[in-house]
């Protein structure tokens, strides 16, 4: 028997087992959200869903051993990673930092130097925790390797610690944890990085760029020069933007689609 019905805990907890088999309860708020009484007096809610054109029935747990409230919000955690191409049948197992760091790099938009970046990360710092799982992961290991990642200066130490704050995200994400270890211990504080070439300093700066052998480093240093655009705006730079009869260079602002002089 299939039934249609607003789910809530009392709702649920006045619902009889049957005589025989099996009634299936299905909610009339949350697409895919059902529960299956079975005759032996078991009570459990699925989630049912379609990952890529199979359709696949994912455990949420028993009834009353978790309520519906806590029911509906894995539903929509479950939603939320099928939408980003996770399979949680999959991914439920993946329990080391290794395997939730290739989750992390494989489900989420990442340019491609921070994938290099991070893969280099991995393995110097966070090699003696690839395989541990990340529910035996604690406070004072992260603190012994953000003061271990010191040693390669603070700007490696704090790319260390953003990098496994956020593997462990996924892993509270994905219900293997509960709490994020490394929640709550600091970055270092940077001092801003501009630096300004001195009077005294062009010549010889210019001089430098001229004798480099890479002829497109003295193009970059001059068209940066000239402009004043940011290293992003001349790496991007097209011949369109340039009108080189009248000495303009026009850039294009993405957000509002106007163009700078």
């Amino acid at each position: 028997m299939v039934v249609i019905l607003y789910f809530t805990q009392i709702a649920i907890s006045k619902i009889k087992p049957p005589k025989e088999k099996r009634d299936v309860y299905r909610n009339t708020k949350d697409k895919g959200f059902f529960l299956e009484v079975l005759y032996g007096r078991t009570k459990t809610l699925y989630l049912g869903i379609t990952i890529k054109g199979v359709y696949r029935k994912i455990k949420l747990g028993n009834f009353p051993n978790i309520s519906i409230n806590y029911a509906r919000k894995k539903t929509l955690i479950l939603k939320g990673q099928i939408a980003k191409g996770i399979d949680p049948l999959k991914t439920k197992n993946a329990s080391t930092l290794k395997e939730v760091y290739d989750l992390y790099i494989n489900h989420r938009k990442l340019k491609d130097s921070s994938k290099i970046l991070y893969k280099g990360i991995m393995n110097k710092y966070l090699k003696n925790l690839h395989y541990i799982h990340v529910s035996n992961i604690r406070k004072e290991d992260i603190y012994k390797i953000f003061n271990n990642a010191n040693k390669g200066g603070k700007y490696s130490a704090n790319k260390t610690l953003k990098l496994i704050n956020a593997i462990l995200n996924i892993a509270v994400e994905l219900e293997l944890i509960e709490k994020n270890p490394a929640n709550g211990i600091k970055i270092h504080k940077m001092q801003a990085r501009d630096r300004y070439i001195t009077l005294e300093e062009i010549p010889r700066f210019l001089a430098a760029v001229e004798e480099d052998k890479n002829p497109y480093l003295k193009y970059f240093v001059y068209i940066s020069l000239y402009t004043a655009a940011h290293r992003n705006n001349v790496l991007s730079m097209r011949w369109e933007n340039i009108r080189l009869e009248c000495g303009i260079y026009q850039r294009l602002r993405m957000e509002n689609r106007k163009q700078c002089h």
